[in-house]
């Protein structure tokens, strides 16, 4: 039986049906290309032919994402559930009356935020420390941002999560209370870098109206604020609410601009007091103000009194005023002309590298050791050229032989033996009570 043609499949297997057993072998033997009779087998059997299942083509990823929600419970935790969109549980601490929040952060989780480019890196905007501060504020029954000061840019490398914490303090004597965000890098061991730090209070101010609109200020062109902000290495992506009109007065101590919803994308405004875009589209119409002449792109320092009096709009007035060298008052307001929020003081400066800063702080994260790095030393290209005064055969029988010290001609070898108390050689002289004899008095005389 040497015919490649030839199939044998196994129709009785120990402690198997045998039915079962035959209706296999068969659908082997049909995979493997033999012809089988279907008809004959299932006759009377009440057997059909079926069409195959049939579906509609969709776009969609069937693999695992790390954004998938956990079916696991924080409360089984020993934690709180969160319903804002960058939290995810928080707890109280043990002794105090303060509280950690703590989420994950991510492209894949929240695509917008890797929509926020400076200098060619995607960068987590400022506005969502700003905003991040509002909801842990809401929480502790504050209503106003006395001061955040952003410490560090936040770079978003590929799909590379980060684990998100906001700590908040205990409450002072004034009613405020101060507030920290730091993060590191998910699955990891690294060091936390403080992102920002300030502190939140409980103001009674109530909301400034909302100023006459349109504004009395010349008219621009929406494009030469985008212009401007390319030129300075900003980007966004079409999540980003779109500037649809814009005004400034001649010095450009005060700009007014329009924002409008994305015409490509949803903006989700659930679970945000004020969505990070929003805000962060009113600051970009803050770093328009700022002016671009010098070539450098500012980033936000600091933020001072941030309130948001209502929440829900998609559509905003922006209206920006210089206070003070890159400092600039900032007001919201819907279609309406209902106050959203207000920002007394937007403080701005001249923005590092992005990317140079994550590298600086992945290099903390590394496990430095002592090493030892063997060094190869150079090997000369030619044997020496050696000399002799005395008698060193049997230790160097090349080399040349010189009468005595005076008589070694200096370019002919590039060194000398010398036997220390041989005939020619140098001779010891007087000891100078040296107990060593010849041999310490020749040596003497070498030196």
């Amino acid at each position: 039986l040497d015919s490649s043609d030839l199939r044998f499949i196994a129709t009785l297997r120990r402690e198997r049906p045998e039915a079962t057993d035959l209706l296999t072998a068969l659908g082997r033997l049909h995979n493997r290309g033999a012809a089988v009779d279907w008809d004959g087998c299932f006759t009377a059997r009440g057997a059909r032919t079926v069409p195959l299942p049939t579906y509609a083509f969709q776009r969609q990823n069937y693999w695992y994402s790390a954004a998938a929600q956990s079916d696991v419970d924080a409360a089984q935790l020993g934690l709180e559930d969160e319903s804002h969109p960058l939290l995810g549980a928080s707890m109280s601490i043990a002794g105090s009356d303060g509280m950690v929040f703590s989420g994950r952060l991510s492209a894949r989780s929240h695509s917008w935020l890797a929509e926020h480019i400076l200098d060619g890196a995607a960068t987590v905007p400022g506005s969502v420390y700003a905003e991040l501060a509002l909801h842990i504020a809401d929480q502790f029954a504050c209503n106003v941002i006395d001061d955040l000061t952003v410490h560090a840019p936040l770079v978003l490398t590929g799909h590379q999560a980060v684990q998100l914490q906001v700590a908040v303090g205990d409450r002072d004597e004034d009613g405020g209370r101060p507030v920290t965000i730091h993060t590191r890098a998910d699955g990891t061991e690294g060091t936390w870098t403080l992102r920002a730090g300030g502190r939140i209070a409980l103001s009674a101010e109530p909301p400034q109206p909302a100023a006459e609109w349109p504004p009395l200020a010349g008219e621009a062109q929406p494009a030469m604020l985008q212009e401007q902000l390319s030129g300075q290495g900003y980007g966004h992506g079409r999540a980003f609410p779109a500037v649809t009109a814009l005004w400034q007065n001649g010095d450009a101590d005060e700009v007014c601009a329009e924002l409008s919803p994305p015409a490509d994308a949803e903006l989700d405004l659930s679970g945000f007091l004020l969505h990070p875009l929003l805000l962060e589209s009113a600051l970009q119409v803050a770093l328009f103000a700022a002016g671009g002449e010098d070539g450098v792109p500012r980033t936000v320092r600091s933020w001072s009194g941030v309130r948001v009096h209502a929440s829900g709009a998609e559509a905003l007035r922006v209206r920006v005023r210089r206070t003070d060298k890159d400092v600039f008052a900032v007001h919201l307001s819907d279609r309406n002309g209902r106050t959203v929020a207000t920002v007394d003081a937007l403080a701005l400066k001249a923005a590092g590298d992005p990317a140079r800063a994550a590298a600086r702080e992945a290099s903390l994260d590394s496990l430095f050791t002592v090493g030892w790095d063997a060094i190869q030393l150079p090997q000369p290209h030619a044997e020496l050229a050696w000399g002799a005064v005395g008698d060193v055969t049997e230790l160097l029988p090349q080399a040349r032989q010189f009468r005595d010290v005076a008589a070694v001609d200096a370019t002919a070898v590039d060194a000398v033996l010398v036997p220390v108390g041989s005939p020619g050689g140098l001779s010891g002289g007087d000891s100078g009570g040296d107990s060593g004899g010849p041999a310490g008095g020749g040596s003497g005389g070498v030196l």
